[in-house]
């Protein structure tokens, strides 16, 4: 994972080597292996590289084609190199040492703006075209990699990271209220390209920004989730065979050119399990491991709420190339962790401390490149609900009803009960539905990550960064469970900044994720949601495609998600005090004018009488999420004054 940066202006003013540079130095962790930069004209681009696979040892960006007037600075990985080589008549001989940046500046020369589109792989590009006078910013399909701009009176900046926009003077370091409200509630408008910050947007992932000498921008979806029609109206067979191929195919290309052991963000469930079995043949031939890192419990809590260490004990019986190790919390704080983690990515979230340790496990160990099993619930693996209702509208009513017995015998419910979640609420509209809910709320708003102070709340209701109507930003008028499937897809394809992948740089590594593969995307939207059922299981297509790859003991577990800080309840009463003490030294600073946190302040006076029970971890998980949200804004807001 690189870091590229540039500047255009089209005020008539130039470009200095210095501008540009400092942009690069404010991306020092992720560009360990040097930095340069090039400026013409008026636009000046630059690249840091941190080599990964072992063609980058030929990398020298930026790439300046004199003839054709082009400038490339690429943050990439290409997974189809033969390929796009075969198709551009470059021979097997000139391959070998030929870094991706250079392939895809072939590609550019032969297919322009088109090219993103025959690309397979993790990418963030820039191209200056001296000759139609325009600048190219293109992310892949799902956004693995970020890319961050910034639109002002007379210039057009860009970087990997929202930190190297801020060495330029004209560029805001303030929070942008709509990401307040995003993030502060689930009723929000959408705004898929807004960031944390004032002025700073994201490229989607999918999408080309185009912008002209003279300042014009152009925006355009090159891709969208969608099913292969090849793949559509299958088998169950036919499926079992794409399943295994399309993601063996998707990590081991992610592992064959790698000159160093891959890394593995391991929680031992189905999705992480995949990705580190199917990793045992090339790494296996390579003579390597690969070496994991896992949140569990500490020993002398082995097995409890939802702790991964014995599902990852099963793992390493049936997996000799996985080298594990474990972060159990001790000497984390949640405070400091948190604010570490948004200083990186910009992005809040509890887990982040958590993931933040577990990269840090893996960078001690010189790993470059990590692996990460997010992204199987939404697509080849979906968790949506669902494949019993879809199967009843496509009338396999002995799948309905065989299928119907074994929830009722698994969850104890009634039939009443049954029948209403698996077959009657999912193929109700949408919006009937999110009133069903509403009202069982006692028609109140869906709880947000934080409570806003009623004056805050009207102005961003009066502003239209908050819609009146309470929902969540899922419920909408989707008439089926694969229509619902599709929204998810579409809505982590439009995250911002894949977060986890700054923490990661600044630790100097790169962060992939097998599932978020553009061909494990489109197969996911071809398969039939019932063939993922099986005697009231979940992941049906998986356990039979990877039975010889998974531990024996997955063809009987259940679908429940290992938690990602399985500690969190214990670390937060060991740091009651701190938690108490934090929350009251915010209660007199300017952010409590828009953040309520009374609530997180009874919760953390109560927490030697909470439960680890799951209604009172998530209130618990609120109450935190309410004061580092508040933390964070108040530490960011004070680092500006001072």
């Amino acid at each position: 994972m690189s870091a590229i940066f540039g500047l255009m202006r089209f005020d008539g003013a130039t470009v200095a080597d210095a501008d540009v540079a400092r942009m690069g130095r404010a991306m020092a962790g992720r560009t360990p292996d040097g930095r340069a930069v090039l400026a013409i004209d008026g636009v000046g681009l630059g690249h840091g590289l941190m080599r990964v696979v072992r063609e980058d040892a030929f990398d020298q960006q930026p790439l300046y084609d004199r003839d054709s007037g082009l400038i490339l600075v690429a943050d990439l990985r290409l997974d189809n190199r033969e390929e796009l080589a075969a198709a551009l008549d470059i021979h097997d001989e000139a391959l070998v040492e030929m870094p991706d940046s250079a392939l895809l500046l072939h590609a550019y020369r032969a297919w322009g703006e088109q090219c993103p589109e025959r690309l397979i792989g993790d990418f963030a590009f820039a191209i200056w075209d001296a000759r139609a006078q325009r600048l190219m910013l293109a992310r892949d399909h799902m956004g693995q990699r970020q890319l961050y701009f910034h639109h002002g009176d007379g210039f057009f900046a860009f970087a990997t990271e929202p930190r190297a926009l801020w060495t330029l003077s004209e560029v805001p370091r303030a929070l942008d209220p709509t990401w307040l409200a995003k993030l502060a509630t689930k009723t929000v408008r959408e705004a898929p390209s807004v960031t944390a910050f004032t002025g700073i947007r994201a490229l989607l992932g999918g999408t080309i920004v185009s912008v002209e000498r003279d300042g014009r921008t152009r925006e355009r979806r090159y891709w969208e989730p969608r099913a292969n029609p090849a793949d559509l109206g299958q088998d169950l067979a036919y499926y079992q065979a794409a399943y295994r191929r399309v993601l063996q195919e998707a990590v081991e290309c992610r592992l064959r050119r790698l000159d160093r052991a891959p890394g593995l963000l391991f929680s031992g469930g189905f999705d992480s399990a995949a990705v580190a079995g199917l990793a045992g043949a090339v790494l296996r031939g390579a003579g390597r491991k690969i070496v994991a890192a896992a949140s569990v419990m500490p020993t002398e809590r082995y097995g409890e709420n939802g702790d991964a260490r014995p599902a990852i004990e099963q793992c390493l019986r049936h997996m000799p190339h996985l080298e594990v190790h474990y972060v159990d919390g001790s000497g984390m704080g949640l405070l400091d962790g948190a604010n570490q983690a948004f200083e990186e990515s910009g992005i809040l979230g509890l887990s982040l401390c958590s993931e933040s340790a577990l990269l840090d496990r893996l960078a001690a160990r010189g790993v470059r490149q990590v692996l990460d099993g997010h992204g199987g619930d939404y697509t080849i693996n979906p968790r949506v609900g669902g494949a019993i209702a879809s199967a009843a509208r496509a009338g396999r009513f002995r799948f309905v009803v065989r299928e119907l017995r074994a929830h009722r015998r698994r969850t104890g419910l009634s039939w009443p009960s049954v029948l209403w979640n698996e077959v009657v609420k999912p193929l109700l509209p949408a919006r009937w539905v999110a009133l069903w809910d509403l009202a069982r709320r006692g028609f109140m708003p869906v709880p947000g990550h934080v409570a806003l102070t009623p004056m805050l709340r009207a102005r961003f209701e009066r502003e239209g960064d908050i819609t009146r109507r309470h929902r969540s930003r899922l419920r909408r008028a989707l008439p089926t469970a694969r229509d619902y499937h599709l929204e998810v897809l579409r809505l982590m394809q439009n995250e911002p900044g894949q977060y986890l992948g700054s923490v990661a740089g600044a630790r100097g590594m790169e962060l992939t994720k097998p599932f978020h593969d553009k061909r494990v995307a489109e197969l996911a939207c071809a398969i039939p949601l019932h063939f993922q059922l099986e005697d009231g299981k979940l992941r049906k297509l998986a356990r039979i495609a990877l039975q010889d790859i998974y531990p024996p003991e997955f063809q009987h577990r259940g679908d429940r998600q290992d938690s990602h800080m399985p500690y969190v309840m214990a670390m937060a009463k060991l740091g009651r005090d701190e938690l108490i003490s934090a929350t009251l030294r915010l209660k007199g600073r300017p952010v409590t004018d828009r953040i309520v946190l009374d609530h997180a302040l009874e919760i953390f006076q109560s927490l030697p009488d909470l439960e680890e029970k799951l209604p009172a971890r998530e209130s618990l998980y609120r109450a935190i999420r309410q004061l580092i949200f508040a933390y964070h804004i108040d530490r960011f807001e004070l680092k500006n004054r001072s």
